[in-house]
């Protein structure tokens, strides 16, 4: 966890463009090697970065044709290296976060947040927030489920299941605040919100 700290830090502080580059290639290897961050990071590069990148390359290099602080078109190949610098940033910083959190457990990066001297509720939110996600998903997969098996929508086209929004959503927000109330209990009864003495 400190190591990826001070990686991203690192890829913040530097404006080198060969280090970044560098940097970016080895940091993707590493995400995309690892079967837990291979398919996250693939969506990133396919849906986040690749259309990014583009964008910032014709912004800096082709509208703009010179590097922040110059005269317009005076320098596309400064543009082009400040766009090249802002992109492989990017995809540097997004993997080392992806191979270093989606390779963790849970209880793992809880003890790592805490050992970065992160106060205790803030470092509670966070692991909450990154559990929500794939306990939104497996319920809403449980709510289709049961849709499709009532006879709301087709098996095998469960993309007609959010037709009916209302149906689908009325179960996960009262899950949503079950499991919150649960949540809340355990921390109460663990005294995890208590400052550690």
């Amino acid at each position: 966890m400190t190591c990826a700290v001070l990686l991203v830090a690192g890829l913040v502080a530097t404006s080198d463009v060969k280090v970044l580059c560098f940097a970016a290639a080895v940091s993707a290897l590493v995400a995309l090697s690892n079967s837990l961050s291979r398919p996250a990071h693939l969506k990133f590069l396919l849906w986040i970065w690749l259309p990014f990148a583009a964008w910032v390359f014709v912004v800096w290099a082709a509208i703009v044709g010179s590097p922040p602080g110059a005269p317009v078109h005076s320098n596309r190949i400064g543009g082009l290296l400040y766009a090249l610098q802002i992109s492989v940033r990017l995809e540097a910083m997004a993997a080392v976060i992806q191979a270093a959190f989606l390779s963790m457990t849970v209880e793992q990066i809880g003890s790592g947040l805490l050992s970065l001297r992160l106060p205790r509720h803030i470092a509670l939110v966070i692991i909450t927030a990154l559990a929500l996600g794939p306990e939104l998903q497996k319920r809403a997969d449980q709510v289709l489920t049961a849709r499709i098996a009532r006879g709301l929508a087709r098996q095998n086209r469960r993309w007609q299941a959010w037709g009916n929004v209302a149906g689908t959503l009325k179960p996960l927000v009262a899950w949503g605040f079950r499991a919150s109330a649960t949540r809340s209990d355990y921390w109460t009864q663990r005294r995890l919100l208590d400052s550690p003495r």
